[in-house]
């Protein structure tokens, strides 16, 4: 839906075509994980489906950061498959 790529370069654009346009962390590697469909809209499950991807593939693609753009709307206590699968991968690093 072309967000991705938007950050995707706030993150690490090399700033080769314009200076002006030159990411936070211009030498960073990008893993993709797609975890919403082409409508902007997933289920939980997918999520935690991708998380948990990241988590068994960090060492093999040094992954570091994980970066989510996601929005809801309902309330969470902190307990829901999401938060629970966010902070799983805190855990794991």
């Amino acid at each position: 839906n072309s967000h991705g790529t938007h950050v995707a370069g706030i993150i690490a654009g090399s700033g080769i075509a314009n200076s002006h346009y030159r990411g936070v962390a211009p030498g960073a590697s990008l893993v993709g994980v797609k975890a919403l469909r082409y409508n902007a809209k997933g289920r939980v499950s997918t999520l935690v489906a991708a998380l948990d991807w990241i988590i068994q593939n960090k060492e093999r693609y040094g992954i570091n950061i994980v970066n989510l753009s996601l929005g809801t709307d309902e309330n969470s206590n902190g307990q829901d498959s999401a938060c629970l699968a966010v902070n799983k991968a805190v855990d794991y690093g």
